[in-house]
């Protein structure tokens, strides 16, 4: 069993979470936005349930900063 692929994989979201912070923190909120979309696309099962809370919270944020209110 390759337990480095399955660490590696799990924690895709969390970078993506990273950088999506990274962005806000910066105002930059249309890479803000990608960043946590993509971290969302990456989280499957629910093992991932608590990033996926942090992803769309943190996108939820940032759609709201540039007054997106439907989409967040």
């Amino acid at each position: 069993m390759n337990i480095g692929g399955a660490i590696g994989s799990w924690f895709k979201g969390p970078d993506a979470k990273e950088l999506g912070n990274d962005a806000f923190k910066e105002k930059d909120m249309v890479e803000a936005i990608y960043h946590y979309s993509n971290g969302l696309d990456q989280c499957q099962g629910t093992a991932q349930a608590p990033e996926r809370m942090k992803l769309l919270a943190n996108r939820s944020a940032a759609l709201v900063s540039i007054e997106q209110y439907k989409e967040a």
